[in-house]
């Protein structure tokens, strides 16, 4: 007889086993964590290893000057930020896949929103406190 005992669960495996209210309370838990994490790589240049061989995230600043869509519209040609606060460098955050994931180039791997608002806010912040977000990874050209 077969039988194959399982040591880790996924998110779906609780959800099945939880009630309704307790799934959202988890997920509240998962958003306010994954909203630390954050702060701590645009503040701290950390680099979070996600679990289950999912890749990482990080910070990474790049010379790429940012296209400002509403001047765009209005003006029919292409208008760009230019970064003046700070130093010329665009922030954006970065998944880096493993090389060796299954499926990489079926599944969709994206940022969510929520998480780049949290980057945006958090580099506001610092800003205004005169400092400038620590990049795990820097490129001068793009």
């Amino acid at each position: 007889m077969d039988v194959k005992l399982r040591y880790s669960y996924t998110l779906r495996d609780i959800a099945r086993k939880i009630s309704y209210k307790r799934h959202i309370v988890i997920q509240r838990v998962f958003k306010k964590f994954m909203e630390k994490v954050i702060i701590k790589i645009v503040t701290d240049g950390f680099r979070f290893k996600m679990p289950y061989n999912t890749g990482s995230l990080y910070l990474i600043a790049t010379k790429e000057p940012a296209l400002n869509i509403k001047e765009t519209i209005r003006q029919k040609k292409r208008i760009y930020y230019n970064n003046d606060d700070s130093m010329g460098y665009s922030y954006k955050l970065r998944w880096e896949l493993p090389f060796n994931m299954p499926n990489k180039n079926v599944n969709d791997y994206r940022i969510s929103e929520s998480a780049t608002k949290v980057v945006s806010k958090t580099i506001r912040e610092l800003k205004e406190n005169r400092r400038l977000p620590v990049a795990f990874e820097t490129r001068d050209e793009y």
